[in-house]
Parts: structure tokens; C-alpha cells; sequence
């Protein structure tokens, strides 16, 4: 990568760039929204930038930039909603670097807020992190109740546009809701804030820091309240974290008691489950055990049927056997019958053939 003071050469030779002292710019941000990868593409420092889905900066880091002649430093701070870090111990961080440097006289030439625009959504975090920037700005960069328009010190960015160039539209409608709503960036644009998209050239910024840095420095309300001897807790960045906090905290209590109403719901629903498929279970084993004595009986019934059946079969078969015996008995008899009448016949025709011839003898005599 080429050095920004050798491919940004000339800009910082504007008249507006200012000639003495630096330029200090801080860059504030939730976690992800690409804090530190602005700043080593920009400054062409190594090294910022890690590959972790996790915040890559645990505290306060200048980074210097040549722009021309000039010095330009950069200031990379802490990711609010830090996986690491607790909002307040990213506000400490943050407030010790600006109550420090106000008491050297090193007041901010501006501030730089990015925000992710592949956000599909603003999420309880990054509308926590937008609010505790917008304390940290305080009252009079904010609200403006100085009259002077002091948020034409801030730029708010939305980042990643590279990420979602096949769906744009979505987008820019995340963009519309951002600059359109109150509790969002609507006030800040309206006091003056500038806005930018930055995709996958971060040094397309570069102009727009060059004019902050040419605007007249800023006091942030933070820096007002500890300079002034109030303790971080009694700032109104510090009284909104605790009271954040607290909301979470009431918040998680709620949901955790939620969770467990609804684990104990789920389980009283479980065991109902349980116990529905143990009687349905046992219906069944009973079911099956009715059919199987039902099938029994009907296996014993048939079979009965089939016996009565044989029976009745084989008494068939006995009154034949028993009726063709009487029939073979009675012809058996007939004939019997017949033989002795005509044995009788035959004697009797004997006997009177016997007859006559002793008649017929005695007739002749």
C-alpha cells in the first residue's frame, strides 16, 4: 500500500488546512463498524486490523498521517458494546484520553462515528452506542443551546456499502431510516453533522477530514464536566451508561425470569408430552392386547367351526355308511325272501305234481 503522504500529496497544502499544531480527529464507533480498518488503510499502518469477528482495540490509539507538510492524527477508541470491555470500561477509556489532552490544550478538530449499513436492523447496541456518543458530545454540540452548529465538527459514515452492492436499495433504505428518525441521526444532520458512505476505499474520507480539521476545535461536554471536577459517574455519558446498564440488567432479569417461566412451561409441556405418550403408549399396548385376545377368540371360534363342521361331516358319512348298510340288509332279506318263496314254490309245485301223479296211479288201478 502506498503511503498517504505520497498518494495524498497536495491536499493538506489547501490554505483552510490548518498551518500549526495537529489535527487531532477521534473515531468513535461501535464494535465491527470499522474503526480500525478505516484507519490502517488511510494512515497505511500495519497491524490495526485483526480477523476476528471480535473488537480489535482495547484502549485509546493515535495513529499520525502526512498529509503533505501537515499532521493529521487519528484517533482509534474502543468499540461500544466491546466483547471484551464493559460500555463504561469503554467510556473510561475514552474520557481519560479526552480529559488528558483537554488539559494539555489538545482539543479535537472533530469526531468520526461509523456505523455499519449491513446492519439490517438498529439493534439495542448500536442504538445504545449512537446515544452514549451523543452525551459524550454533550449538550452543546448536540442540542446546539450555544446557537453555533458545533456537530459540523462530526461526520457520521455508514460503512461496508462494498458488502451489500447486490441489494443497494436496501441499503439506502437503512440509510433513509437513519437520517430520518429523531432518536437516530436526523438532530445531528440537522445541527449540521456531515454524512458519507464509505465502501472498499476508505481514503475517499480523506477530503472531508482535511475541512474538519480547517473547522474551528471543539470542547466536548465530557471534557467540560471533568474538567469542571465531576467524577465519570456524574457525567451525562457515565449517568446514561449506569442507568443503561441498569436497563440491561433489569432487562436480562425480566428475560432471564421469562426464560425460566417459559423452561418451566416448556418442561410442565414436556412432561404432559411424556405422560400423554405413556397413555397413549398404554392404550395402545392395551389396544393390541384386546385385538390379540379378540383374534384368539376368533382363531378359537373358527376353529370350533371348523370342528362342529368335521363333525357334522363325519356324521354325514355315518348315517351313508349306516343307511347303505340297512339298504344291502334289506336286499340281503329280499332276497332271502325271494330264494324261500321260491323254495316253497318249488316244493309246493313239487308236491302237487307228486299228488297228481299218485291220484293218476290210483285212478288207473
Amino acid at each position: 500500500m502506498a503511503s498517504p503522504s505520497a498518494s495524498l500529496a497536495g491536499i493538506g497544502d489547501s490554505p483552510n488546512f490548518p498551518t500549526a499544531g495537529k489535527a487531532l480527529i477521534a473515531v468513535m464507533g461501535a464494535t465491527g463498524s470499522g474503526k480500525s480498518s478505516l484507519i490502517s488503510s488511510i494512515t497505511g499502518q500495519e497491524g490495526i486490523v485483526g480477523h476476528q469477528l471480535e473488537s480489535e482495540t482495547s484502549k485509546v490509539g493515535p495513529y499520525e498521517m502526512m498529509i503533505g507538510s501537515k499532521t493529521l492524527i487519528l484517533v482509534d477508541t474502543p468499540g461500544f458494546d466491546d466483547t471484551n470491555l464493559s460500555d463504561f470500561q469503554v467510556l473510561q477509556s475514552i474520557a481519560s484520553w479526552l480529559e488528558t489532552t483537554c488539559e494539555r490544550g489538545q482539543l479535537l478538530s472533530g469526531v468520526l462515528y461509523l456505523h455499519r449499513i449491513t446492519n439490517t436492523r438498529i439493534e439495542g447496541s448500536a442504538r445504545r452506542a449512537l446515544h452514549l456518543f451523543q452525551r459524550i458530545c454533550g449538550e452543546d454540540n448536540y442540542k446546539n443551546v450555544s446557537g453555533e452548529d458545533n456537530y459540523k465538527n462530526v461526520i457520521l459514515a455508514t460503512t461496508f456499502w462494498n458488502k451489500i452492492e447486490h441489494c443497494k436499495e436496501d441499503g439506502v433504505e437503512r440509510e433513509n431510516r437513519l437520517l430520518a428518525n429523531e432518536g437516530f441521526w436526523k438532530s445531528m444532520k440537522d445541527r449540521g453533522a456531515q454524512t458519507m458512505r464509505l465502501g472498499r476505499n476508505y481514503e475517499d474520507i480523506v477530503p472531508a477530514l482535511i475541512e474538519m480539521a480547517a473547522k474551528p476545535k471543539v470542547t466536548l461536554d465530557i471534557q467540560k464536566e471533568l474538567g469542571d471536577g465531576l467524577s465519570l459517574e456524574q457525567t451525562m455519558a457515565g449517568l446514561f451508561v449506569r442507568d443503561d446498564s441498569k436497563s440491561i440488567n433489569q432487562e436480562h432479569e425480566a428475560q432471564k425470569a421469562k426464560m425460566q417461566k417459559d423452561f418451566a412451561r416448556g418442561l410442565d409441556q414436556q412432561q404432559n408430552k411424556i405422560e400423554a405418550a405413556r397413555q397413549a403408549t398404554k392404550q395402545k399396548k392395551l389396544l393390541l392386547e384386546q385385538q390379540a385376545s379378540l383374534a384368539k377368540i376368533e382363531k378359537q371360534k373358527q376353529l370350533m367351526e371348523h370342528q362342529v363342521e368335521l363333525y357334522r361331516l363325519n356324521q354325514r358319512i355315518k348315517q351313508a355308511e349306516i343307511r347303505s348298510r340297512l339298504r344291502e340288509e334289506q336286499d340281503l332279506e329280499a332276497r332271502e325272501r325271494e330264494h324261500e318263496q321260491q323254495v316253497l314254490a318249488s316244493r309246493r309245485a313239487a308236491q302237487e305234481r307228486e299228488s297228481r301223479q299218485r291220484y293218476g296211479l290210483s285212478l288207473t288201478q
